[in-house]
């Protein structure tokens, strides 16, 4: 959830040819919160080259307090008064693997998230997974 990396990840979206003539909407905020949420289930060597490829300076906050800062924001933007404003994430993971029941505890404790198997073979559950409609010259990511 830094200015760095949704410069980055801007620039290298605006780089492929597929959005060269195309504009791009993102949210910088959803996606650091995404990724700040997949990495409850990363360890090691991997879990620090994820942290460090996402923005996330160890010597600033370490990961527990980036993922306490990620739940006080949904909170707060929760309690708020006269905003319309709906944040939401959940992780599909195929029904041939079994997340750890710690991952799906915290998922839920800091981002209010669900961890839901599914079978990725069934059309009816890539088009029950499809967060918006393509418009024209628009792609949502």
């Amino acid at each position: 959830m830094n200015n760095d990396f949704a410069f980055h990840l801007y620039k290298r979206l605006a780089e492929m040819p597929d959005y060269q003539s195309k504009n791009i909407f993102f949210s910088p905020f959803s996606v650091s919160m995404a990724l700040s949420e997949l990495s409850l289930g990363a360890g090691g060597e991997f879990k620090k080259q994820f942290l460090s490829g996402i923005g996330h300076n160890s010597s600033v906050f370490n990961t527990e307090e980036m993922h306490q800062m990620f739940h006080s924001l949904l909170e707060e933007i929760n309690q708020r008064t006269g905003v319309d404003i709906d944040i939401g994430s959940a992780l599909y993971v195929s029904d041939k693997l079994k997340p750890l029941p710690e991952f799906l505890v915290k998922m839920k404790e800091f981002y209010h998230s669900d961890g839901v198997t599914v079978d990725f073979s069934v059309k009816e559950t890539l088009d029950k997974i499809k967060m918006l409609p393509e418009k024209e010259n628009i792609d949502f990511l």
